[in-house]
């Protein structure tokens, strides 16, 4: 089969309208936003606080899982701290927020709980600057027989 000059274009033009289409089915892809400094701690909530086991018994290292709700379009890296009043449970130094629901795990912790009430705090850090996050709902421990739960 002898190639001409005129099927190698036609060919090439054949690919070329190929790939254009194609970009187009699928939409416009943007990079993801890294957005540190455009996300407003104002826009994220905490939906749901859980600790693990619930209930802790007493001496037994706890784990705690935080759902966040960021309500805008941006995206961020920010440091997450979980208090008891003004003391510190567990803390991740870098996590990334996206738009929606975001999971948040804290890990394993040796944190006591030594007085009779217990409620938790997740704040958020954004360039420097610590901030108490909206909640849905009051966060407390209760004493139950023989520990601590969150239900």
């Amino acid at each position: 089969m002898k190639m001409t000059k005129w099927s190698v274009v036609g060919g090439l033009a054949i690919l070329s309208l190929g790939a254009i289409l194609s970009s187009c089915a699928h939409g416009p892809s943007y990079p993801p936003s890294t957005a540190d400094g455009i996300l407003e701690w104002q826009e994220l909530r905490v939906v749901e606080l859980k600790m693990s086991p619930d209930p802790v018994r007493p001496r037994e290292r706890v784990q705690f899982a935080a759902e966040i709700y960021n309500r805008s379009h941006d995206s961020g890296n920010v440091g997450i701290t979980l208090n008891d009043r003004d003391q510190l449970v567990a803390f991740l130094p870098n996590v990334v927020i996206r738009p929606g629901a975001n999971r948040v795990v804290f890990p394993l912790t040796a944190y006591h709980f030594q007085r009779q009430d217990h409620c938790f705090v997740v704040k958020v850090n954004i360039k420097g600057n610590q901030y108490p996050l909206d909640v849905a709902k009051q966060f407390c421990a209760y004493e139950v027989q023989g520990g601590w739960s969150l239900r």
